[in-house]
């Protein structure tokens, strides 16, 4: 037998292949799957890179027993509407389709039960508690309450360099990091160029906020201390509205900014916060690639459900990789 899952994102889709004894066969990669940002090329990158996992297996689509879809964008029921029909287009047999966040639940918890809190590109927490029921708090940006990730975290950068600049703020070691990194000799020079440039400002400039911190920077430390805040504020609000305010709740932390941070920094400032505000969540951060949670899911719609499958999977998985 063959299971595929599917981990779909802004960035990146990967796809793997397993046995049903969790050995990985083959995978597949690929860029953008997220329809809300691209549906033409979300459809075609699914396809390429289950394609691509299909040739190195060696087999046809029918032949796959089961699959699982984790897909970025797969947000309200509309989503998994239009979602339901493009990844039909791909003719896939016995396939379900996931928020790509819960395949990162069930990758850290075999047991599909608890909270990821993803704090990547954007931010965004969804719970599943024991009875199957989802509930979801932001992902659809700062209009809609949310705060922080990669792209908003750059902007605070360079909003806080110009507001320094202009004495509305305290000096800061961000001025010198942003200058240095987008390559400008002054924040005038930066600013005028920017207002006579129309464009998208830099989202690349959210690593600065953790080498200002390094240097006891007061303007980089609190944009991390209000991010750690909103993030358990998300965390929070799952949890009351999953009805588990008495049970010791899984929270997976999930998301390049959260987990990469220099020195960890974002991911220890969390759980320190977590921890001294309800020591019930049990802060898991994740440590192995969101498919896994894909493939299991794919298998347990054969039936099959076993912690010694994920971590031989895991294994697997990480055997392939030093192959590559």
């Amino acid at each position: 037998m063959y299971f595929l899952g599917v981990d779909g994102g802004g960035t990146k889709t990967f796809a793997m292949i397993t046995d049903e004894n969790g050995q990985v066969l083959a995978t597949g990669i690929s860029g953008n799957s997220n329809y809300q940002i691209n549906a033409t090329q979300a459809k075609q990158n699914l396809e390429h890179a289950v394609l691509q996992a299909l040739t190195e297996a060696g087999i046809q689509r029918e032949a796959i027993t089961s699959s699982c879809f984790g897909l970025a964008g797969a947000d309200r029921q509309v989503d998994f509407v239009n979602l339901q029909q493009l990844v039909g287009e791909l003719d896939i047999p016995n396939y379900e389709i996931h928020n790509d966040a819960l395949i990162a639940l069930k990758a850290a918890v075999p047991e599909f039960y608890g909270i990821t809190l993803i704090c990547g590109t954007g931010t965004n927490a969804i719970g599943r508690d024991q009875g199957g029921k989802v509930v979801q708090i932001g992902g659809f940006g700062y209009w809609y309450g949310d705060y922080g990730g990669g792209s908003h975290l750059s902007l605070e950068v360079f909003r806080s360099v110009i507001r320094s600049w202009e004495g509305r703020e305290t000096e800061t070691a961000l001025t010198n990091l942003v200058l240095k990194e987008l390559n400008f000799t002054s924040v005038e020079e930066m600013y005028h160029y920017y207002l006579d440039h129309p464009q998208e400002f830099p989202k690349t400039l959210t690593p600065l906020l953790f080498e200002g911190a390094e240097e006891n920077d007061l303007t980089a430390l609190s944009i991390i201390e209000k991010q750690v805040e909103e993030l358990y504020l998300s965390a929070r609000a799952v949890k009351e509205k999953m009805a588990e305010k008495d049970k010791e709740v899984p929270l997976v932390l999930a998301g390049s900014v959260i987990l990469k941070s220099k020195d960890n920094l974002l991911l220890r400032e969390f759980e320190a916060y977590a921890r001294e505000r309800d020591p019930s969540f049990r802060v898991l951060p994740l440590t192995t690639e969101p498919v896994v949670g894909a493939c299991l899911l794919a298998l347990n719609l054969n039936g099959v459900n076993s912690v010694t499958i994920k971590n031989r999977m895991i294994e697997s998985l990480q055997r392939k990789v030093e192959e590559l």
